[in-house]
């Protein structure tokens, strides 16, 4: 009987301890993560590890998100993540399952496909490091002295966003250090590589955000006011939980946000990558709401000459010939009635009758891109995506040409002035000049 106990008690202890190895939220120097497992911060809330966007993508990326973001389609799997809060690789995805993190001999975080150095996190030197998955969401390489003790820190997630700001990150700039914090949208929904639009603190002291295309200025908040706690759009969420700050001396300047646990769980601010529908966005579980949008749905009529349009919800839409504040009105050539707002519609998945315009795939160009690639040019009515896989590149139409209706086909969008919209609600077949 009493070895029977001996043999449970062993056995209780090493599940213990296979539990404990498992919940870890710290990769030592010269251990390696790999796919299929994970970093958990040690109040359960973020994970890090390998992840895929979909269960179909043959991509691979490390990243940090929200525990209850994640599913799996196979047990054991690479989890699925479609909006996690940090990735590392973005622009440099890793195929067939093989990703490997680790600190390596020079205390650097990096990342391998099989043996294959893909990135380096940092470019510091340490002899002994550790990276830690910390209870913010922030992964931090720490230096060690020789007894174990923390020396330091090296680098930090914090400091390279991608396309989300959490509590406690920084927008905007450290002038002693050189970094520049800013979020970048994703390319498209299957594509986390980097976008269109940025959100960045405006670097001429203006004390405001900006949402920058790589052309122009999409959208400005206007200066913050200090008197009324803020940007005045942000003002209703105040008594949601969520406090916004606006910093400035003479080391950094940056706009960042803390919340009330009691009241909001997993926040985060996002830049999405769609353009008119929604710009701006923050969520928290089971919720989210647009902050800027900047849709040409909205009639001019609403909007007054240097004053800022809102809706009762607090959401910011567009305001023609607004420079202060609000969504900033594109620039038209003067083929294009510069009196209409432009928008477009999605018809069926089909073919042209002939070959469009196409641009070049080194050009990395988003179906926002090619929305004003179109714009842009007289002749362009009709354009589409010219890689279906993550819906990007463009080809645009200036010639005559049909649409064919099939249903292996790409999804065409046509490019139309507002009136046109209440008087063409689905087309199957149009026409281009």
């Amino acid at each position: 009987m009493g070895s029977i106990c001996r043999a449970l008690v062993l056995l209780c202890l090493s599940c213990l301890m296979i539990l404990a190895c498992s919940e870890t939220n710290t990769l030592e120097q010269g251990k390696q993560l790999r796919h299929g497992e994970l970093l958990r911060s040690s109040n359960g809330i973020f994970r890090l590890g390998f992840f895929q966007l979909s269960s179909y993508a043959d991509k691979s990326f490390l990243g940090i998100w929200y525990k209850d973001s994640g599913w799996y389609k196979n047990e054991g799997n690479t989890p699925i993540v479609q909006f996690p809060v940090w990735i590392a690789n973005r622009n440099n995805p890793i195929f067939n399952r093989s990703g490997i993190l680790s600190v390596n001999r020079n205390g650097c975080p990096q990342i391998l496909s099989g043996e294959k150095e893909i990135i380096a996190l940092c470019s510091t030197r340490a002899s002994k490091a550790r990276a830690t998955l910390q209870v913010d969401g922030n992964f931090v390489l720490q230096e060690l002295n020789s007894d174990g003790s923390v020396k330091g820190n090296l680098w930090q997630s914090f400091d390279h966003p991608t396309d989300t700001l959490l509590p406690g990150m920084k927008l905007g700039f450290n002038l002693k250090t050189g970094f520049n914090w800013t979020l970048t949208s994703r390319r498209s929904f299957f594509s986390p590589a980097s976008g269109s639009f940025t959100l960045a603190v405006d670097p001429n002291d203006t004390k405001q955000l900006v949402i920058l295309r790589p052309d122009d200025v999409y959208w400005r908040s206007g200066p913050w006011q200090r008197s009324s706690s803020g940007f005045p759009h942000l003002k209703s969420l105040q008594d949601s939980g969520y406090n916004f700050s606006f910093t400035q001396n003479e080391y950094e300047t940056y706009f960042n946000f803390t919340t009330n646990p009691a009241l909001v769980i997993f926040p985060k601010l996002r830049i999405e990558y769609e353009g008119s529908d929604r710009v701006l966005e923050i969520s928290t579980e089971g919720f989210s709401r647009s902050l800027v949008s900047c849709t040409s749905h909205y009639s001019s009529s609403n909007c007054h000459s240097g004053v800022l349009r809102q809706t009762e919800e607090g959401l910011l839409v567009w305001c023609n010939y607004t420079t202060t504040a609000g969504c900033i009105k594109q620039k038209l050539p003067e083929c294009r009635d510069t009196m209409l707002d432009y928008d477009y519609i999605s018809s069926d998945y089909g073919s042209m009758s002939s070959p469009g315009y196409r641009f070049s795939d080194s050009e990395n160009l988003t179906l926002e891109d090619c929305k004003v690639k179109c714009l842009l040019n007289c002749s362009c009515f009709t354009f589409a995506t010219t890689n279906d896989k993550d819906e990007t590149g463009s080809e645009i139409w200036v010639s005559r040409a049909f649409f064919r209706q099939t249903y292996n086909g790409r999804m065409i969008y046509m490019l139309l002035s507002k009136g046109m919209f209440a008087s063409l609600s689905r087309f199957t077949k149009f026409l281009t000049y």
